[in-house]
This record gives C-alpha cells, structure tokens and sequence, in this order.
C-alpha cells in the first residue's frame, strides 16, 4: 500500500533492522504485490460489473481511470529521462535557447529568419 518500513515495522511491533532482516523478501517485492492487488480489484470489479452492479461499475470507471494516471505519469517520466541524458554542447544549448525565446517572443515574425517585414 506505498508503507515506508518504518510504518510496516510499527504495524507489526518490531523494529526496522528486524523488518529488514526476516522479511527482506517480501520488502524486495512489495511493488509487484501492489500490482497484483490492483489487478485483483479491476477484476473483482469487472465481474461484479458484469453481473450488473452500479457501485462496481462506477468503481472500475475509478479504477481505469486512476491506471489511466499512472500510466501517463510513467510515460511523462520517461520522456523527461530522455531529455535530460542527451548531452548538449554549450552552442547547441545556445541555439535551442535562442529557438525558444524567438517562439515565445512578443515579437512575432520579427525575429524569425528569412521573414519579410
């Protein structure tokens, strides 16, 4: 459910070192844990959709919907990942500068290359 190790620890009434080293591989898989409750959920809710329950139906509508987030989230994440590693040099760091201000600009074709006044 997204618990730090000191909340786990806590819920269990023992410490963290301990948490660590009797239930290091339930930490290690955690993440794969929340994706199997999450699948579970969208499929008890789509059975209980398809029997013709309103609350389940409105509930997967949430359930895709909140998937549909994290997906774009993920997506997002990796596109600035690629951004930032592509090492530029300072004259092409320069240029992108120089491309951007002249799109933003207040100015208009006026400071666009090759347009006629």
């Amino acid at each position: 459910m997204g618990w730090s190790q000191e909340r786990i620890a806590n819920a269990l009434h023992t410490s963290v070192p301990t948490l660590r080293r009797y239930y290091f591989s339930v930490l290690k898989t955690r993440a794969i844990q929340r994706d199997r409750f999450d699948a579970w959920q969208i499929e008890r809710a789509m059975d209980l959709a398809a029997a013709g329950n309103v609350g389940a139906m409105r509930l997967l509508d949430r359930l895709v919907e909140k998937n549909d987030a994290r997906v774009a989230a993920v997506r997002m994440a990796r596109s600035d990942v690629v951004e930032r590693d592509e090492p530029i040099g300072k004259k092409e760091a320069a240029r992108r500068a120089a491309e951007r201000a002249v799109d933003a600009s207040i100015w208009g074709d006026d400071l666009k290359p090759g347009v006629p006044n």
